[in-house]
């Protein structure tokens, strides 16, 4: 059964309350004047299915700023009102003013964080790996870690589900935690390492696994409902609507899915392995290919509808917006898109690998690499200093 509000309210309350304080090691922080609003960048993709978001993107296409950061970030970042969050693989997170990049503080960790981060109300959830394996939930109001739970190493994006926080570990894994009290509801035992996120759609949640399959769970009670064997590592996350789930993997197929049955409805093959983690709107499912091309197929029978080819690899997850994409190439050129066509709208070079994806909030357009670097996009320039986020 699915928690009322109510219960909700009441869980959130005593977690806090009853909880003790435990720092991650030695100092966490209290963001000043944090007010979480519902149009934030709030987990990978902003989205639990994978689906596109109904904004413009188009006139995002000048650089406004761009600024050091104490760490490499490979995962990808989130943004709420007033507040930028960037995992770091030099043991720490960055916090950042989503309005110039400044650091407005940090919250340090033993271990490394490529896990994609998640905000919902005033909590803030991070994972850990490379030995310290923590799940953590800081709140974002008082600045005290409300509960961390270990769960082994975990490079997986945090997906919210409602009440619920779904995550995969290196050990293949698959949770369902109480997001206020960090209890586990259920879990599943993969074959092989989860490295990519959930989807969920219509009280359904899938995974895939580098033991090749993908998972399908009803996502209240943890019970299997199929699995598909693709015949290779699946290491991006899924994305899913009401017909299909459309899902890479590594030998370089796109596969969809019946969301009813796990049965194939059709496959798409490029000419190398898949990272990218395919997006969805009402026609066309967009990725991004080892090959360096950029695809834009028919939902319906994965016929190709246009290729951008790029020079190199691209791991990114692309931005899709209501009429252009937005994605990153390994070499860190950023390339937007028209979403219909495929031309080219805008291209900046970063000079700096990129693995992490493109996040959108209010007009703007933020990218961080694995070079200790920020970029911020949108259709007006403005002028910044560029000191260090820290």
């Amino acid at each position: 059964m699915r928690l009322t509000q109510k219960n909700i309210t009441l869980i959130c309350i005593l977690a806090v309350l009853s909880l003790a304080v435990v720092n991650c090691s030695g100092r966490l922080v209290h963001v000043k004047d944090f007010s979480y609003t519902a149009d934030g960048w709030d987990m990978f993709r902003n989205s639990t299915d994978g689906n596109a978001f109904d904004t413009t993107l188009g006139d995002v296409n000048t650089l406004l700023w761009s600024r050091k950061i104490s760490t490499r970030a490979y995962g990808t970042p989130v943004v709420n009102n007033g507040l930028g969050v960037i995992p770091g693989v030099d043991r720490r997170i960055l916090l950042f003013d989503p309005e110039n990049g400044k650091g407005i503080g940090k919250i340090k960790i033993k271990s490394s964080s490529s896990s994609s981060p998640a905000i919902c109300e005033n909590l803030l959830y991070v994972a850990s790996e490379k030995g310290d394996g923590r799940l953590r939930c800081i709140n974002l109001t008082n600045g005290r870690l409300v509960w961390e739970r270990q769960l082994g190493d975990i490079s997986a994006p945090l997906i919210l589900d409602e009440g619920s926080l779904l995550i995969g570990n290196y050990r293949g894994e698959f949770y369902s935690i109480n997001r206020f009290t960090g209890e586990i509801e259920w879990s599943y035992s993969t074959d092989g390492a989860i490295r990519g996120g959930a989807a969920v759609f219509g009280g359904k949640a899938l995974v895939g696994s580098s033991d090749g399959k993908l998972y399908c769970f009803d996502s209240s009670t943890g019970d299997s409902l199929w699995s598909f064997d693709s015949g290779a590592a699946i290491l991006s996350s899924p994305a899913v609507d009401s017909a299909a789930c459309y899902v890479t993997s590594f030998d370089g197929i796109l596969h969809a899915i019946s969301i009813k049955t796990g049965e194939e409805l059709w496959r798409f093959r490029t000419l190398a392995s898949l990272l990218s983690s395919p997006v969805i709107d009402r026609s066309a499912v967009y990725f991004g290919a080892n090959d360096g091309g950029f695809y834009a197929l028919s939902k319906d029978d994965g016929l190709l509808i246009w290729l951008f080819q790029t020079e190199t690899i691209i791991n990114s997850t692309p931005l899709v917006g209501s009429d252009a994409v937005m994605f990153a190439d390994g070499d860190g050129t950023v390339y937007l898109l028209d979403k219909f066509a495929g031309g080219k709208l805008f291209e900046y070079k970063t000079g700096f690998s990129i693995r992490s994806s493109p996040v959108f909030y209010r007009g703007k357009v933020y990218v961080v690499t694995t070079e200790k670097k920020m970029f911020c996009f949108g259709s007006q320039p403005v002028s910044v200093s560029a000191n260090s986020a820290e």
